[in-house]
């Protein structure tokens, strides 16, 4: 916790980046019969949120305002930059998608659209495979087939995310 601290405070691209890198690669703790699932989706979905990091606040303060904006976050970032930090950002929300709330991801859906016009090829394929997981999400202890998102949540912005992939 501390450590992300220390790079967030530095305000470069290089640390925002590490400081999503590592708390996305710390953020969960796979539980045993989860561990052995074959689905990646099950076992992400049988994990418990580590106590390193505060996921609600770190989304709040990093993933939420870098997928709020196409372009740079900060002046002094420069196109690479950018785009590895939107590809950071989209890697955690789907990493995380079951332990964020569903309106949460309601809202970002816009936004990680415009992203299937990122001249960067590695931010159109993550904002696409973002949408697919995003979409795709179970309710966890529902009836099979019973997504998270339904027509209530995503029903006002799903002509914009069709508008942008035909």
């Amino acid at each position: 916790n501390e450590c992300v601290g220390v790079l967030i405070g530095r305000d470069t691209w290089q640390a925002r980046d590490a400081a999503i890198v590592l708390v996305t690669a710390m953020g969960l703790r796979a539980s045993s019969s989860a561990a052995m699932a074959d689905n990646q989706a099950m076992a992400a979905m049988g994990s418990e949120l580590t106590s390193y990091v505060d996921l609600a606040s770190f989304y709040d303060q990093m993933i939420a305002p870098e997928l709020g904006t196409t372009g740079p976050r900060n002046p002094g970032d420069d196109e690479v930059g950018t785009s590895v930090l939107k590809a950071d950002a989209l890697r955690f929300v789907t990493t995380f998608r079951f332990h964020l709330p569903a309106e949460s991801l309601a809202a970002l859906l816009p936004h990680i659209s415009q992203f299937l016009f990122s001249e960067n090829v590695v931010v159109q394929s993550y904002a696409a495979h973002t949408i697919h997981r995003v979409l795709s999400l179970p309710v966890q202890g529902g009836s099979p087939g019973q997504l998270q998102l339904g027509d209530a949540e995503i029903g006002a912005h799903v002509p914009g995310i069709l508008e942008r992939l035909c």
